[in-house]
């Protein structure tokens, strides 16, 4: 949650149907999970889950092992993304 207002959790990559469909209200969804072997494909198959829905959905890799872990930097570009 440290990139702050307008970012959501699914709380780890088991995520259910439900957040699906709420996220597919959003015009623009960006999926960060950790850079881990998990996460990516976490991230894969939540982003082609969500690619039948109208709107845009891209893949955020961080540096970092995960978005708790990032350069300030690196997080402030994340915050630019989703203002």
């Amino acid at each position: 949650m440290r990139i702050g207002p307008g970012a959501v959790s699914t709380g780890g990559v088991n995520y259910t149907r439900s957040q699906v469909l709420k996220l597919s209200r959003y015009p623009y969804r960006y999926i960060c999970f950790d850079s881990d072997k998990p996460g990516k494909l976490a991230a894969e198959r939540l982003a082609a889950e969500l690619a039948v829905y109208p709107g845009e959905t891209q893949i955020i890799t961080l540096d970092a092992k995960d978005p708790g872990e990032c350069r300030l930097k690196e997080l402030r570009k994340l915050r630019e993304l989703i203002e």
